[in-house]
């Protein structure tokens, strides 16, 4: 469900609740100022109602700076509290905390930057007071708050109940804890393992149901709809630049193909994986041979298009779009300059197919991406600027040269909603090549899905396309090296991209350079923290094996950090903690009709005497 199109559940009204986090203390509102107000003489954190065609994020923030003046920067989304009553409405609350804000009122953001403190403006609906957070369930409330409030004081990730009122006397009729108990009480054994670089299969405990995931996201079908339509537009000029797109009507696509013999060879290591095995061939996708095929590709696409409408080089949406074949189009696009940062083959994927259109591309470099991609994208027309620092760092410096050059125009891999989007469009063709295969995805029948994660952009969107598509039946797990853990590292703390694995003592180094990113994106982050299931750490060298072992039994080559996601079947029926996912969920019985798809992002483009040295290796 998008939250745009529907904001209630069978006529409930729906709410939200934040909690303000500051030195020790929430900021409470005691309600006494309202006429006939249910909540007076009550403490209460900052909520209110959610409006039509509102987010629930959004109605927190806004009744957030309404009440109290303050901008919330980031929050975190517990899951949502259900009121069932005799003699009040019903009502369905989204709860959320925050220790990350900032100060409407410019005075008082300066006093806050100097002091840390914050006085709250008066109040409409009550006072507004910081009470110490060992204070707040001795203050008069709703005895229902108790119950979550002291879930959030415990620590938890997620709260789910409902709860039921007669009167002022309240009964708990369901209660959904954490998977893993109280966050904080198991999240030092992860960061501790984290920090030693140990492979780990670790379950998200903010997973809630899809379709309450998906109500929380800033995208829904339409979106997706109209990129993989702007794409369908663009099909014949695609043949005409990369003639080898023919065969599929210029629309890039990659086979989805069984495995069988590697499972058989994985079974045979010690894996315990039932159902069938699957290799989504990304690695062969077409222009650029990786996953970044597709977003990269889209967002140069969407570009070109929305200049082209501008300058008049096409009269609107349905005009014939070999005309930016032409060589008016290429003088035009010329004029414009498309940069990025990469650690290769999003570079890859923008360089190529910026440079066929006609536009001057730069693309900034990190010392983790490998030479021949740097050959190779010089060699098609692109200009590389190569830096001694890593992703993180190519990024800021192209973003900065970028922005002080008016003609140009940054893709941005760590917060662009078309590259996810363009990624997005996969899940729809996964699932008509799962249904040309007979293969059934549904409550018996559950899909599991492996995508090998950098800084998020390409698995982030993939998983949100599936969700859209499978619902709960869909279990969505990323995979990354030991050594560059970004993404587990800001879901498991909670600072989604306001941490760095180098903050643990990691390197974030690897062999896998197409996930050699530090800090996640803070946009697939947030998302990905209610909606994927978990994820897997694996070492380097089982990244080499794997590619031997892929090509030993399939004669398929992908390249090392397309081999991260065989670390999901090899663990899903063997890990403790996987194992617990599977009862928790009521797969157990369920896995012999299983569906697993390993993605594969890369490898078609590997130079041949590295794919020698490679298997040999």
């Amino acid at each position: 469900m998008n939250n745009n199109e529907k904001k209630k559940l069978g006529g409930i009204k729906c709410t939200t609740l934040c909690y303000i986090e500051n030195n020790e203390r929430w900021l409470m509102l005691y309600r006494n100022r309202k006429p006939d107000d249910p909540n007076a003489g009550k403490w209460l954190g900052i909520g209110g109602k959610i409006e039509d065609g509102e987010s629930a994020d959004d109605c927190c923030k806004r009744e957030v700076l309404e009440e109290t003046g303050l901008i919330l920067n980031s929050f975190e989304f517990h899951g949502v509290i259900k009121f069932r009553a005799t003699t009040y409405e019903d009502e369905d609350m989204y709860l959320y905390t925050s220790r990350d804000f900032t100060p409407a009122d410019e005075e008082a953001a300066t006093l806050f930057a100097e002091t840390g403190e914050y006085d709250p403006p008066e109040c409409g609906e009550g006072v507004l007071s910081w009470i110490a957070k060992n204070d707040v369930l001795g203050l008069p409330m709703w005895e229902g708050d108790r119950a979550f409030i002291e879930r959030l004081l415990e620590g938890a990730g997620r709260i789910s109940m409902t709860l039921q009122y007669t009167s002022e006397n309240c009964k708990i009729i369901e209660d959904e804890r954490d998977a893993r108990g109280p966050k904080g009480a198991c999240m030092k054994d992860y960061i501790e393992r984290i920090k030693n670089a140990e492979e780990l299969c670790w379950i998200n405990p903010n997973r809630v149901p899809a379709e309450e995931a998906l109500m929380q996201t800033d995208f829904n079908a339409d979106d997706i709809a109209d990129a993989e339509s702007r794409l369908k537009r663009f099909s014949p000029l695609i043949m005409h630049y990369f003639p080898e797109t023919k065969a599929d009507g210029g629309i890039i696509e990659s086979p989805l193909t069984e495995i069988a013999d590697m499972k058989e060879a994985l079974n045979a290591d010690g894996a315990r994986l039932t159902g069938r095995l699957f290799l989504k061939r990304d690695s062969d996708l077409k222009v650029s041979g990786s996953v970044k095929a597709r977003g990269g590709v889209y967002e140069v696409l969407k570009h070109a298009e929305d200049i082209a409408i501008e300058e008049g080089l096409l009269y609107g949406i349905v005009d014939d779009y070999m005309k930016l074949a032409s060589e008016a189009s290429r003088k035009a696009f010329s004029k414009h300059k498309i940069q990025v940062g990469s650690t290769g083959n999003l570079g890859m994927s923008i360089g190529i197919m910026s440079a066929a259109l006609g536009f001057e591309v730069i693309v900034h470099m990190s010392e983790d991406a490998k030479q021949w991609k740097k050959d190779l994208l010089r060699e098609r027309g692109a200009t590389v600027i190569e830096y001694e620092g890593d992703y993180s760092a190519a990024v800021e410096q192209g973003r900065a040269e970028s922005d002080e050059d008016p003609a140009s125009y940054f893709i941005d891999d760590e917060n662009s909603k078309d590259l996810f989007l363009g990624y997005a469009v996969a899940a729809g063709r996964l699932k008509k090549q799962l249904s040309e295969q007979d293969i059934k995805v549904d409550e018996n029948h559950p899909l599991f899905v492996y995508l090998p994660c950098g800084v998020g952009g390409a698995p982030g969107g993939i998983t949100f396309g599936l969700k859209l598509l499978f619902g709960d039946n869909v279990h969505c797990f990323f995979a990354e090296p030991v050594d560059c853990p970004c993404m587990l590292v800001g879901l498991e703390t909670g600072e989604m991209n306001n941490i760095c694995v180098q903050d643990f003592g990691l390197s974030g180094k690897t062999e896998a350079d197409g996930l050699a990113c530090q800090r996640p994106s803070g946009l697939v982050a947030r998302m990905m923290d209610k909606m994927m299931s978990g994820e897997f750490t694996v070492k380097d060298d089982r990244l080499g094996e794997y590619l031997k072992k892929l090509y030993k039994n399939e004669m398929l080559y992908i390249e090392p950090s397309a081999c991260a996601g065989f670390i999901g079947p090899c663990t899903i029926g063997c890990d403790e903690d996987a194992r617990r996912y599977l009862r928790q969920n009521e797969l157990e019985d369920k896995m012999a009709d299983a569906t697993h798809v390993c993605w594969a992002t890369g490898g078609s483009m590997v130079p041949q005497e590295i794919r020698d040295k490679l298997l040999k290796g």
